[in-house]
């Protein structure tokens, strides 16, 4: 009943697409006060790989991988939707990749947790960030782009918006965000697909 009642509450949440991550991401490295690198990382990975708040505070370094053409993977090694541990590799975009990188650099994180909790806010721990610490950055966010009814989740679940907008085929949103039943991602991406309907289509010609 209580995962009955967390997953309702996230549908009700507004989500954070792609175009609202990176607006924020570049709000905040333009900030003249800006001081929080791995927040703007987070925050890009999350949007990127549809990450959880549990599976982003578990990241290792080991899990990531900056390719050639400075794009980069991220492994998941177990997650709520993968109680085997089977892992997942997910894609991470140029602009997340390289904000990773300036993360780690200004850090000095080479290896164990990749996300770490902050001491005094100048002083990085080896500690692996706590799941409230993601809910308050992913908060942070939705304070900056002033979203009404926005979460911890709001990241995921816009990412999964965006795909529907971008005409991203059911199998694909699930791979994307890693469900293993598609009902949760009908509920997110319901109103996107309403507009793309059979009377939408056939009898308004949208």
């Amino acid at each position: 009943m209580r995962e009955t009642d967390a997953e309702r509450d996230r549908v009700q949440m507004t989500g954070i697409g792609w175009e609202q991550a990176d607006s924020h991401c570049l709000t905040i490295e333009r900030s003249s006060t800006a001081t929080d690198p791995g927040g703007v990382a987070l925050v890009a990975v999350m949007s990127d790989a549809l990450l959880r708040i549990s599976v982003i505070a578990s990241l290792t370094v080991d899990g990531v991988e900056f390719r050639d053409d400075v794009s980069g993977l991220v492994t998941i090694r177990r997650s709520k939707t993968d109680q085997e541990g089977e892992g997942a590799v997910m894609y991470l975009g140029l602009g997340t990749a390289d904000r990773v990188r300036r993360w780690m650099l200004a850090a000095d994180v080479a290896s164990g947790p990749l996300f770490r909790r902050m001491r005094h806010e100048d002083t990085v721990t080896n500690d692996f960030l706590t799941p409230q610490s993601v809910r308050e950055i992913a908060k942070r966010a939705v304070e900056i782009l002033d979203i009404v009814s926005a979460g911890g989740h709001s990241l995921q679940i816009g990412s999964a918006q965006s795909l529907a907008e971008c005409g991203a085929s059911l199998v694909e949103k699930q791979h994307a965000g890693r469900w293993t039943s598609p009902w949760m991602l009908a509920l997110y991406s319901r109103r996107t697909e309403a507009s793309r309907s059979a009377v939408a289509r056939l009898r308004h010609g949208v």
